[in-house]
């Protein structure tokens, strides 16, 4: 009886392995048709990361100088270069004389596939049930925006796969107390900082989850003692000089920036020209909504709680639909699969919270922190300047969280002995979110979505 309980739990393994490498092999080729077929000016500012790329690649310092060919994006000398930086590097090995579009579509898959491969050994981490890890990594691969961003050129997919890494070495330190993870946090946070500047309130929250866990555990906070000066080797040495120089890159972007701007990022005419800025097309729209926003009484403007269901349904229809320079977005009673499931979970979380449950607890305060800076401090300020409610709102700002937010969905779904009830679901929840993704996009993307991409190097317009 033992040699067959054993050979049904190997064999339940593998096929939870199989089921995985289906999942994943599905989501690639999803990215190859989307990298192959879709037009470049669909993708959100594609164009602009494909011209910056291509600056860089021609640039030999770490970060490129505003110039006459940079005004129209802005004031770049200013802005988060890592992403930037590191795609024109890579251009130099494109040994195959690809056109730009593909080589750096094709990079980004595979930073994709990175985020996906690690966001599953987050959700193996966080749970011993492997059906609530498969179904995690499902519903991941199939968020129609993520899945649909995944496949071009955009730092967002760079942020996100420095953002999951945190997480996962993150927790896992929290688990272990290897200070080597608690390194790794620090170096994939101060890369993603250089990345993309909403990257900074993970670092906080980071530091916030560190700080607390500590405290909770009645346990002296000393991360760094092993790395006492008598057992330094090369390998430490080499680690702490990597994590200065990060800090002194950072230093000298936000601190500059706060020093001499009063922001992390400057407005445009704060670093540049009006006559400068306005090449840009992006700062004229913006440059007459801020106009027309002087004009209106501040008493006119709606309240945090009034913007807050603006907020919702736009970041909602940008997650489970497609915000590009083309929408397809869903209608109210196709995101009523979706906004079902998510209350089951709410409930679900509700009804079997547990204190002591520290992991979960760090997710949720994860997400709901990251969740209300996006929402308060970047979002509704925004819309005090522009008077205008989806100004600055995109479904993917979320995705710096989207790895501990769809665990936390799934989980609490799943996490219940109800074996019957797990399996409706389980189908269910897989049926909506394949229907929802590619198989939606297929039904309604139109000609005006696709463009024959060429294959070989030309200059990009």
């Amino acid at each position: 009886m033992e040699k067959i309980k054993n050979f049904f739990d190997d064999a339940l393994s593998n096929l939870h392995l199989l089921v995985f490498i289906v999942v994943l092999s599905y989501f690639v080729l999803r990215l190859c048709f989307f990298a192959a077929s879709v037009a470049p000016g669909i993708p959100p500012d594609e164009i602009t990361h494909i011209e910056l790329s291509l600056l860089y690649s021609q640039h030999d310092g770490l970060r490129l100088p505003d110039s006459a060919q940079t005004y129209h994006l802005g004031p770049v000398s200013r802005f988060p270069w890592l992403y930037h930086w590191l795609m024109g590097k890579l251009f130099s090995l494109n040994l195959f004389l690809l056109s730009p579009v593909l080589f750096f579509r094709a990079i980004n898959i595979l930073i994709s596939l990175t985020a996906i491969i690690f966001s599953y050994k987050f959700f193996r981490l966080m749970t011993t049930d492997k059906w609530i890890s498969l179904l995690s990594v499902t519903v991941l691969t199939n968020i129609p925006m993520y899945s649909f961003l995944s496949a071009f050129v955009s730092y967002d997919n760079l942020a996100n796969l420095f953002s999951v890494v945190s997480f996962y070495y993150l927790f896992n330190y929290l688990k272990n107390r290897q200070t080597k993870h608690l390194v790794i946090v620090i170096i994939c946070s101060l890369l993603g900082s250089l990345t993309k500047h909403s990257y900074l309130p993970l670092l906080l929250i980071f530091t916030g989850i560190v700080m607390v866990d500590a405290w909770s555990q009645n346990r002296d906070f000393s991360p760094l003692k092993n790395f006492s000066l008598s057992t330094w080797t090369p390998v430490k040495a080499v680690t702490a000089l990597l994590i200065c120089f990060l800090v002194g890159l950072n230093l000298n972007l936000y601190a500059v920036n706060f020093l001499k701007y009063k922001k992390a990022i400057p407005s445009c005419t704060q670093a540049l020209t009006h006559e400068q800025c306005s090449e840009g097309k992006n700062f004229r729209v913006y440059d007459e909504l801020w106009t027309q926003a002087k004009k209106i009484p501040k008493t006119e403007f709606l309240k945090p709680y009034d913007y807050f269901s603006h907020w919702k349904m736009i970041l909602e229809g940008g997650i489970f639909g497609i915000l590009g320079h083309k929408l397809m977005y869903k209608t109210s009673t196709e995101l009523l699969p979706y906004n079902i499931l998510i209350l089951l979970s709410l409930l679900f979380m509700i009804r079997r919270f547990r204190p002591q449950e520290h992991f979960l607890n760090y997710s949720v305060m994860s997400c709901g922190l990251y969740a209300f800076v996006l929402f308060y401090f970047v979002n509704y300020q925004t819309y005090l300047v522009t008077a205008y409610p989806p100004a600055g709102l995109q479904g993917r700002y979320l995705f710096a969280v989207i790895t501990p937010l769809v665990f936390l969905f799934c989980y609490f779904l799943l996490n219940h002995p109800h074996r019957i009830l797990r399996f409706i679901l389980f189908f269910g929840v897989i049926i909506v979110f394949f229907w929802g993704d590619c198989f939606y996009f297929l039904k309604h993307a139109d000609s005006s979505w696709y463009s024959p991409l060429t294959l070989f190097n030309v200059p990009v317009n």
